[in-house]
């Protein structure tokens, strides 16, 4: 069995850098309880090494403030690297924790774009899935701002405006993002895009797109509940409609039954997905 990584693989660097940051918190205060608002990333095994660490996990639920009050003061909070809403902060600051933001830096860039777009003679509209927590986030930034759910195909309200400026979650695929300008466009007489702002993945959309059309298999590894993982996996059955596509997280999650005269097996890597974790599986396919 031939068996490729398709690169760039591993974490990206967002992913990385919110990584890096509660390590090094961690190391700076050995004894000091920390936790993360949410999941850091959306990557179970991520998750779980995080958790080794001594680093707790609170849920975005109605309970959030309440659970923080039940904690030490001494507890360092961490945002995480999807941003989140503004409102968070000043919970987190009226209760005396110190917090550390580990948002991803294309996520901040975006977000800092629709916060200097924003113009009372134009709708401002953010291309994203509903409850995902970098759509709560930029939400955040204004009221005003309409939301086009990428998963109902609609506005949760009606323009207002004649003119218009959209921006999108970072972790959507390119082909989502037109379909949803294509259908937006419609609806205004002038119509503004702004340049997407994760081009880590881009990188990863179009080496997807252009992998050789001889692999019968193909693996997006990622998490069930990330974002950039099922846009890959929607990439790969779209664009490859040939090849068998499965998301996986680990090897543990391969089907025997699956590999039945495979050949070619190419591996896509999500963004917060640990590079050991590809090579296994590359190492695991290779010597059954």
């Amino acid at each position: 069995m031939h068996v490729e990584i398709i690169y760039p693989a591993g974490f990206c660097y967002g992913v990385s850098h919110a990584l890096n940051l509660v390590k090094e918190a961690r190391k700076e205060h050995p004894g000091t309880p920390i936790v993360i608002l949410g999941e850091l990333v959306h990557n179970e095994i991520v998750s779980k090494q995080l958790k080794e660490l001594g680093v707790e996990t609170i849920k975005l639920d109605e309970f959030l403030e309440e659970n923080l009050r039940k904690l030490d003061r001494s507890t360092i909070v961490f945002f995480t690297a999807h941003g989140h809403p503004k409102h968070y902060d000043e919970i987190v600051a009226n209760l005396g924790f110190k917090s550390i933001d580990a948002i991803c830096p294309s996520v901040k860039v975006n977000n800092e774009r629709i916060k200097n777009s924003l113009d009372i003679k134009k709708d401002t509209i953010y291309i994203g899935k509903s409850h995902h927590p970098e759509t709560l986030g930029a939400l955040s930034i204004d009221e005003n701002i309409l939301l086009y759910d990428v998963k109902t195909k609609e506005m949760n309200e009606k323009p207002s405006h004649s003119r218009a400026i959209a921006f999108a979650q970072t972790t959507l695929g390119q082909d989502t993002y037109l379909d949803a300008i294509e259908t937006l466009k419609k609806k205004y007489v002038s119509f503004d895009i702004a340049p997407r702002a994760c081009l880590e993945m881009m990188k990863r959309e179009n080496a997807l797109k252009n992998i050789s059309y001889d692999y019968d298999l193909i693996y997006v590894i990622g998490s069930k509940n990330s974002s950039n993982a099922n846009e890959l996996k929607m990439i790969a059955t779209n664009e490859h409609s040939h090849s068998l596509v499965k998301l996986i997280t680990s090897k543990e999650d391969i089907d025997i039954n699956d590999l039945k005269d495979r050949k070619n097996v190419a591996l896509v890597s999500a963004t917060s997905s640990p590079l050991e974790v590809i090579e296994e599986i590359k190492n695991y396919l290779e010597n059954l």
